[in-house]
């Protein structure tokens, strides 16, 4: 007899919770933005993809530094198949975000039970980190995704012992760590469970692991060997790579040297100091002591708002267009944060009670759900004191903790099981705040691209993927004298917080402001800018592109004006 699949019901609602959430994020990817940041992505795998040399590197860091180039790399099979920027970024981006939307699920199936797996997996997708990684191609928005699977690998190592996840273990971490700085915390998370796990010893899958880790990290390193490890050097001392006389002839962009009287001098009470009562050089050992112990006072806080990062994201929209919904989402994230810290406290509590009763911590981390979702609290606490120990703090780094927030969604899907059990009222409420949780943030992102207004002045107008795209489609057709033309970028003044892009230039030429249209210039219509300035500003210019106030800075009697969203493009009348 011809048997049917049994249908479960939790994996039913899962699989329809992942479908409805695909619609949801290629909504909010309207909004896709296109900037210095993401520009390197698409441009290093094009040219490798024209004939090029092979991306070793990615984008410049925060200390000019050359990223790995895992990021690049994992653009590469959509660009095999289309050079369309946002069909790369977004079909790139959804693509890992569901892979780690479907490891959440199975992470909690193995760990907790399916419904603990479909709770966690819809309050990962549907959060607002969740649907922004779908689409933006930023490296923490990554971090969620690369720590489940390394969790789940590592899981998987332990349960199963096979060559091939000791093998992806090493894998997923090196994919990370070439993803994020940051993520090199997960090589020394994973020898500390390999110690209190007492994990399975499987000499092919860590050959296996430590060949192609190495394999993967020879390009970026042989480029350092060339550079005399320049970047790494940058790296661990956290000091731009960029000379200081460059930084400062540049210091007039920032947005703080923009908004202060131009050439003031220095208050007097500033400009010396009295001759009367010459103050005391301060010690530096003393003023280093000092400053460390106020950092280890500070910890405690800095770790308690680390670990409420997930929870704290108001919906601003939505309190905006639908006030009487704004108690009510309040009253959610505060219920779920409630119940994170309600399951670690059962983690903790019934393992403690195990732990007296003399079973043994490796056992009890493996036999047991209370077991299991206190691992997720040691890898959780482990990443969270190699981030704080290298004064990674949540109020500057944020961004950084976004690694925590699936084993985080994990918890809560734990401490929602263990509240309600069998009982079938306390579950459907506990399925409530799930669709909830999913139904507001899903209704916030829609009112977001719904009320945009695309031809506002702003930051983000300006960097919008789609307006971006109509000015440069317009030049080209405008354009008629061959494959070379002069394009000036008047844009630092409405838009300084990307003044680091002029300095940035002197380390990658790529850099400079206008990099986005010049990119999509010459790789959509073979058009190549003459204007190489990273200022962005050349005289005599064919078209000067600018924001609306930028506008007011021309005569507009001697230009052609078009406008497309916050993007201004003049054409000089002939």
């Amino acid at each position: 007899m011809l048997r049917i699949p049994q249908i479960r019901p939790y994996q039913a609602a899962f699989w329809l919770l992942i479908v409805l959430s695909i619609g949801v994020k290629l909504v909010a990817a309207q909004l896709l933005v296109w900037e210095a940041d993401y520009v390197p992505l698409i441009a290093r795998g094009t040219a490798w993809l024209d004939g090029g040399s092979f991306p070793v590197v990615g984008t410049l860091s925060s200390v000019a530094a050359y990223n790995l180039p895992f990021l690049v790399w994992l653009q590469l099979p959509a660009l095999f198949l289309t050079r369309h920027v946002p069909t790369v970024l977004i079909a790139t981006q959804l693509a890992f975000n569901l892979l780690a939307t479907v490891a959440t699920y199975r992470l909690g199936r193995e760990l907790i039970d399916e419904r603990a797996g479909m709770v966690a997996a819809a309050l990962f997708t549907y959060s607002q980190v969740g649907i922004s990684s779908a689409y933006t191609a930023w490296a923490q928005l990554l971090l969620p995704g690369f720590c489940v699977f390394f969790v789940y690998c590592l899981y998987r190592w332990k349960t199963d012992g096979s060559a091939g996840f000791v093998a992806l273990t090493w894998l997923v971490a090196t994919a990370a760590f070439m993803t994020h700085f940051s993520a090199v915390l997960f090589y020394g998370l994973l020898a500390a469970l390999w110690l209190i796990l007492r994990l399975p010893w499987n000499a092919r899958g860590l050959l296996a692991g430590a060949l192609l880790s190495a394999a993967m990290l020879t390009p970026y390193m042989a480029f350092q060997v060339e550079q005399d490890f320049a970047d790494l050097r940058a790296f661990f001392t956290r000091s731009p790579r960029i000379d200081a006389q460059t930084l400062a002839q540049y210091a007039h962009l920032k947005p703080e040297a923009q908004s202060s009287p131009a050439g003031a001098p220095p208050p007097v009470a500033d400009a010396s100091p009295s001759d009367d009562a010459p103050a005391p050089e301060p010690s530096l050992n003393e003023g280093r002591l000092q400053r460390s112990i106020r950092y280890a006072l500070s910890l405690p806080g800095h770790a308690l708002a680390a670990l409420r990062l997930p929870f704290q994201a108001a919906l601003l929209t939505l309190g905006a267009q639908l006030p009487p919904l704004a108690p009510l989402e309040l009253a959610l994230r505060l219920a779920l944060e409630a119940c994170f810290w309600v399951g670690c406290g059962f983690a903790i509590a019934r393992c403690w009670r195990a732990w007296r009763g003399n079973q043994t911590i490796p056992a009890l981390l493996r036999r047991s759900v209370d077991g299991r979702a206190l691992l997720l609290m040691l890898v959780m606490l482990g990443l969270l004191a190699g981030l704080l120990l290298a004064r990674a703090t949540p109020d500057e780094n944020a961004s950084y903790y976004m690694s925590l927030y699936c084993l985080q969604f994990l918890v809560c899907a734990y401490s929602l099981r263990c509240l309600a059990g069998e009982r079938r009222y306390i579950l459907h409420v506990c399925l409530v705040l799930v669709l909830l949780w999913a139904s507001f943030n899903s209704l916030d992102r829609l009112l977001r691209v719904a009320g945009h207004d695309a031809a506002q002045h702003s930051a983000q107008n300006m960097s919008l993927y789609r307006s971006i795209e109509a000015a440069t489609n317009f030049i080209a057709a405008d354009w008629e004298g061959g494959e070379t033309l002069t394009i000036s970028y008047d844009l630092l003044p409405e838009l300084a917080h990307q003044w680091w892009i002029v300095p940035w230039h002197s380390i990658d030429p790529l850099y400079r402001m206008g990099m986005a249209y010049d990119f999509l210039l010459e790789s959509a219509h073979g058009l190549r800018n003459r204007n190489e300035d990273p200022l962005g500003v050349a005289a005599g210019a064919d078209y000067v592109l600018t924001s609306q106030p930028g506008a007011t800075r021309y005569d507009t009697a001697a230009y052609h004006l078009q406008r497309f969203g916050a993007v201004v493009v003049l054409k000089r009348n002939s």
